[in-house]
């Protein structure tokens, strides 16, 4: 990365990243499967809100105005290659010392599935509703995220943590073409000879955290419930703005993104590993963080969760959300973790299971006798940066 402080000589803050990533499984389910992502991303921070000085902030922190530019790149080998640009403006300011506020008022992104093999154009040939997801598509649109602390001193024992957050895309778009052009066609509109995505998703999350003793051990509790929906020129929520399920900062006793959704049975092809999304994201987290010594901490920890489709697919079945037995459909891990905390970066291993496994059959969905049995098997080690939550 490189950084600019000062570039107008108005403490303006340009950032230019550039980040790769690469991924491979080494055991288990989908042994040898890799991937790898590249992205650049261009950054200009304004330290006051252009446009709109109105809105009150506090006076402890200086409210932004952001303008982001990026491209970014991801290979999932063997199968397809995704690429897109995208755009943004927006603010971030604080309305109190608990209060915090990010509004994007234009986000806009393309996508592009620039590669796919013949096993994964196969696959999307039989479903259908997958590959729409995958269309090269627009997305327009805006978004806003409000966070509030209940924390108001240091040595606060106990406090909460509240993010309300909601994107839309395509509506103000549609109004354009529907003054201009009249009512949509059977196609949908588009917009340089491509569709463009219309879409509503809302993103609430609660977390807990309680200190325990004199030696920072703490509970720390997670649940959100996340849920898109496709409407207007769109039949389905693009693939990037979909929601997955399992990986380190999730249900960690499950390969990321590969459960669901529902009860779904994935691909049993040893060289068809597809992520699976939903539209319908629901997951709880808890963790019992203590110290060993220093900066050397653990934690014990169980997870739930699982993502689903509002609409039925023929190609996913058991996949749609049926409230009436959803909860029949979570996933459950628990595991062990240990974590470098020098508090400048934290490193963590997070050794994890599954307990139950929704795209088994109901009624042999716990699979405690499975550890017992095959405890190497089953057991996925989780490698990252940072707390999950």
């Amino acid at each position: 990365g490189l950084r600019a402080r000062d570039l107008f000589l108005g403490a303006e803050h340009l950032t230019l990243d550039l980040n790769t990533s690469f991924e491979t499984q080494i055991a288990g389910e989908g042994q040898g499967t890799n991937a790898y992502e590249i992205s650049a991303k261009a950054g200009l921070q304004i330290p006051r809100m252009v446009l709109l000085p109105f809105l009150r902030t506090t006076r402890a922190s200086v409210p932004v105005t952001n303008i982001e530019l990026g491209y970014g790149l991801f290979r999932r080998i063997g199968l397809y290659g995704l690429e897109s640009v995208s755009t943004g403006f927006g603010y971030a300011w604080r309305e109190d010392r608990l209060t915090w506020h990010d509004l994007r008022v234009l986000e806009i992104s393309f996508n592009n599935l620039y590669y796919t093999s013949e096993e994964f154009d196969d696959f999307l040939d039989a479903n259908q509703a997958v590959r729409r997801s995958f269309d090269e598509q627009f997305i327009i649109g805006f978004g806003y995220t409000y966070t509030r602390s209940t924390k108001r001193r240091d040595k606060q024992r106990s406090w909460l943590v509240y993010t309300l957050g909601g994107d839309e895309a395509g509506i103000i778009t549609s109004g354009v073409f529907r003054g201009i052009e009249g009512p949509r066609p059977e196609e949908g509109y588009t917009l340089f000879g491509e569709r463009y995505s219309q879409f509503v998703r809302f993103r609430p999350e609660i977390r807990w955290n309680k200190l325990l003793g004199d030696r920072g051990s703490m509970f720390a509790f997670r649940t959100l419930v996340h849920a898109a929906l496709a409407y207007g020129n769109s039949s389905t929520v693009p693939y990037v703005k979909q929601f997955f399920a399992g990986g380190p900062n999730g249900l960690r006793g499950f390969r990321a993104r590969s459960v669901g959704p529902g009860s779904y049975i994935g691909m049993e092809s040893e060289n068809l590993l597809i992520d699976q999304v939903g539209d319908l994201k629901v997951e709880a987290n808890a963790e019992y963080r203590f110290t060993l010594s220093g900066m050397f901490k653990a934690a014990i920890f169980a997870d739930a969760g699982n993502v689903w489709l509002f609409e039925d697919d023929p190609q996913r079945p058991g996949g749609q959300f049926d409230s009436r037995n959803f909860i029949s459909e979570l996933a459950v891990d628990a595991g062990f973790g240990l974590r470098i905390d020098p508090e400048i970066i934290v490193i963590r291993l997070d050794l994890a299971a599954p307990l139950r496994r929704p795209d088994l059959p109901a009624g042999d969905r716990w699979v405690f006798d499975d550890l017992r049995s095959n405890w190497s098997g089953n057991f996925i080690l989780n490698f990252a940066i940072g707390y999950p939550f």
